[in-house]
């Protein structure tokens, strides 16, 4: 399989309560997952990717989920991935499935990409935010 690389992140509503639906590739691995989610973490993620990266050494974490309950799981790690700019993205997803831990589906893969995509992504995780609609994505250096 030859996927491409991205990070969707699009806004879902039940019960009157805010879900993410979350779906990342990278060119081997897909994976997607449905979390909890509050507007302020939302906002609060976005703030912390202003400006990203500021050095060399700058690194952006950020989860949803509470894996100690069996919730499902989302977190993101981004870093610089080598000296020519480009900025490495971890990405790890659980899905909420009341088994055990070895049942659980999980995915864990890294995707890279460009330091402009990060810009992009940003104003589309607040743009959606202040909607409370729509989605968000972030390509990989290979889309």
């Amino acid at each position: 399989m030859n996927l491409k690389s991205f990070l969707k992140i699009e806004i879902k509503y039940w019960d009157g309560s805010i879900f993410l639906e979350i779906c990342a590739s990278n060119t081997y691995f897909m994976g997607e997952t449905l979390v909890f989610a509050e507007d302020k973490e939302l906002i609060d993620f976005s703030n912390k990717l202003l400006e990203f990266p500021k050095n060399h050494n700058d690194n952006v974490f950020f989860e949803l989920g509470r894996k100690e309950l069996n919730d499902s799981y989302f977190s993101i790690n981004f870093y610089s991935a080598d000296s020519i700019s480009h900025i490495g993205v971890q990405i790890t997803m659980e899905t909420e499935m009341h088994l055990r831990e070895q049942e659980k589906y999980k995915v864990q893969f890294e995707i890279i990409v460009e330091p402009n995509a990060i810009d992009e992504f940003r104003k589309s995780i607040y743009s959606i935010t202040q909607k409370n609609e729509g989605t968000a994505i972030l390509y990989g250096r290979d889309n």
